[in-house]
């Protein structure tokens, strides 16, 4: 751990998210393990950054799976299914451009130094 403050406040939300399960499903289990951490927290135990550092390595494999799978929902469920639909109902705007060679159209105008200020 990078320093004391972080297992500190790492070991304080355990022991208050234990605290908020005890309280919700009022199993003495949780307000044991909640009194757990603020010992281990309290005595400042090799133990807690032991825990804080497990924690944070689950915390962390938690995020990169979760964004993985959470990006590949919402690309199959979302994304795909509004392509397929564009296409589906948009055949012109895909087709407008097949019978040229590129999308760009040609301008025979004469330029001058005005004509590149504002571009856009």
């Amino acid at each position: 751990m990078k320093n004391k403050n972080e297992i500190l406040k790492t070991i304080d939300v355990l022991a208050l998210a234990s605290l908020v399960a005890f309280m919700v499903f009022k199993k003495p289990l949780f307000l044991m393990l909640a009194l757990f951490f603020i010992v281990i927290n309290v005595l400042e135990l090799k133990l807690g950054e032991k825990i804080a550092k497990l924690w944070l390595k689950f915390a962390h494999l938690i995020g990169t799976f979760n964004s993985k799978i959470l990006l590949s929902i919402i690309f199959f469920v979302f994304l795909y299914p509004l392509s397929i639909l564009y296409k589906a109902f948009n055949k012109g705007a895909s087709s407008m451009f097949k019978n040229k060679e590129s999308h760009f159209d040609s301008v025979n105008k004469l330029f001058d130094k005005d004509s590149f200020k504002k571009q856009w």
